[in-house]
């Protein structure tokens, strides 16, 4: 099974949780979410698409619906 997890906060502690789930098997980040634009706009390189990432946790969590 592989769980589709997304995130909530994109700050340095973010981008480490995002680098230990790039290498994880069984988990797929399908999603990000960040009070600050500017913070998810420097997540392209964990392969989460634009369109997956969010300022508001409740659409992303609607729109998403994860695992984890």
């Amino acid at each position: 099974m592989v769980y589709r997890v997304v995130l909530v906060g994109c700050g340095g502690m973010g981008r480490h949780h995002l680098g230990v789930l790039a290498e994880l098997e069984g988990f797929d980040t399908v999603g990000l979410c960040d009070v600050s634009a500017a913070a998810l706009a420097h997540q392209g390189e964990h392969g989460v698409p634009e369109s997956a990432r969010f300022t508001d946790f409740a659409a992303m969590y609607d729109e998403l619906e994860p695992d984890i």
